[in-house]
């Protein structure tokens, strides 16, 4: 896993001379995140989000869909909320 997570670099492309020809950036070592169109990057998600729960009250319900995160505060007032919401 370490060497699948470490040692990556990236470039972009700044711009296009012509059909073939184009101009990038210098290579940069990427050193956050997972590379793109993976199944571990979904297996990520799922271990970062499954988290959630476990931080937030019991005033505050955690709903997931697909990629998504919803957090439902019910709550008789405002400072409820803001207490929630700043967690």
């Amino acid at each position: 896993m370490q060497r699948y997570l470490t040692g990556r670099h990236q470039n972009l492309l700044t711009g296009t001379i012509n059909a073939y020809d184009s101009v990038f950036s210098r290579q940069e070592e990427v050193i956050n995140g997972g590379p793109r169109g993976l199944i571990l990057g979904s297996i990520f998600l799922l271990i970062y989000i499954n988290g959630v729960p476990k931080i937030i009250d019991n005033d505050a319900k955690v709903v997931h869909f697909a990629d998504g995160t919803i957090v439902i505060v019910t709550t008789c007032n405002q400072e409820g909320v803001n207490k929630e919401r700043t967690k």
